[in-house]
This record gives C-alpha cells, sequence and structure tokens, in this order.
C-alpha cells in the first residue's frame, strides 16, 4: 500500500516547498487551534476526532528550520523523519486489520507499536494522532491502537494518548467506545472518571461496565 492510497487527503504539503507532510509533522498556530472537532462519519452518527494542527490555513511546518532559504529545500533528515512516520501508520493499519484481535492476550499490532516507541519515542504522538485521524471509521483499526496505547503507560503517551482516547469516546462504534473505556481501565488514572462520566452508552451491558471503571478509579 502506498502513501497516497492510504489517504492522501489527510496529508498537507508545505507552503515553502509543496513536499507532502503527514499533519503531526504540522506546528499549529496556538492561538487558534482546536484539539477536538465535531465529525461526521461515513456509515452515519456523528463524534469527535482530533484536530492536533488547528486550522489549515494557519499550520506552518516545524521542518521550516532546515528548509534552506535559497533553494528552498527541505533537509533529508526532516524528510526521513516524515517517511519513517508515514510508513509506520500504513504497516500499523495492515497488521491491526489482519490480525485476529481479542482481549487478554498481546497482539501483533500492540507489539508493533511498543517497538516503534522504543525505536522512536519523537515520532510516537505523531503516529498515534495521524492513525485516529485517518482511520476513526475503520473500528478494526481504532480498538487495535487503542488497546495499543492503553498498554503503555499514562504519562509516556501524554498528551496525545489522551487525545485519542477522549475523541474515541464520542466515536458511535460500540467497539471503540468499549476500547477506550478499557484503555481508562488499564491506565488506571482518576483523570479518566470525568471523561467516562460523559460517555453515552445506549448499551446497558456497557454502561455497567462504565460504571465499574468509574468506582475502581475512585469515583463515586
Amino acid at each position: 500500500m502506498d502513501m497516497t492510497s492510504f489517504s492522501v487527503d489527510s496529508f498537507q504539503r508545505d507552503a515553502k516547498t509543496g513536499t507532502t507532510i503527514s499533519p503531526g509533522l504540522l506546528k499549529p498556530d496556538v492561538r487558534r487551534i482546536r484539539l477536538i472537532e465535531p465529525v461526521r462519519y461515513a456509515g452515519g452518527g456523528t463524534g469527535l476526532v482530533i484536530n492536533v494542527y488547528g486550522v489549515q490555513q494557519t499550520a506552518t511546518s516545524n521542518i521550516d528550520s532546515e528548509v534552506d532559504e535559497g533553494s528552498g529545500f527541505v533537509s533529508e533528515a526532516a524528510l526521513r523523519r516524515n517517511k519513517i512516520s508515514v510508513d509506520a501508520q500504513v504497516k500499523f493499519a495492515e497488521i491491526a486489520k489482519s490480525e485476529h484481535f481479542e482481549y487478554g492476550y498481546t497482539p501483533p499490532s500492540e507489539r508493533y507499536l511498543s517497538s516503534f516507541a522504543k525505536e522512536y519515542p519523537e515520532l510516537l504522538g505523531n503516529v498515534v494522532q495521524s492513525i485516529y485521524l485517518k482511520m476513526a471509521g475503520e473500528p478494526t483499526v481504532v480498538v487495535a491502537l487503542l488497546n495499543a496505547i492503553g498498554a503503555m503507560s499514562y504519562d509516556s503517551v501524554k498528551p496525545f494518548g489522551q487525545i485519542t482516547a477522549v475523541a474515541a469516546v464520542t466515536n458511535p462504534s460500540v467497539e471503540v467506545k468499549e476500547a477506550a473505556i478499557r484503555v481508562y481501565e488499564a491506565w488506571g488514572h482518576p483523570e479518566g472518571i470525568s471523561i467516562l462520566r460523559d460517555i453515552e452508552c445506549p448499551w446497558p451491558w456497557l454502561d455497567r461496565y462504565r460504571n465499574q471503571v468509574i468506582q475502581d478509579l475512585g469515583g463515586a
């Protein structure tokens, strides 16, 4: 699978060079950033999706410092980091779609993201948020992603992991909602209580599970 078939609309172009770069490599104008935005899913229903790079017109690349003002070329290092990030997003999605996911064991997708986090910790946030941005309508991939970040420590995925989990609790898929609740249970952090209390759970069994997790985290 090449980059364009993965989700070309999720990529933007550097204003100076025209080079295609992934959203996570864009530095937002923090005065206008909106971390969470409403989205309508193709299959019906609405939810929230992460917008980690703010308003498109005001986004500037954080690789600008590596652009030669004379030639306008982006450094090889910046392009290499971008390629590593994009390749990781594609690889994770491929693994998640092909694996038989089941709670209680460590799936290949979790092992892959854990290995990537150790090798490229500085790119992990970009990869995680970009995967959710592009695959929010693919429950199989999103569940695998949530399971993978839930297996990491709360602080090691802050803030991108928490932002992703918050977006996931509004996803219309019951599988994704359950996975998001499991993330907060796995992290065991009391900050998750207020988030879990606001989740809409029309499924009685999931609502009971949500309430149990809230109690386990110290909520009333």
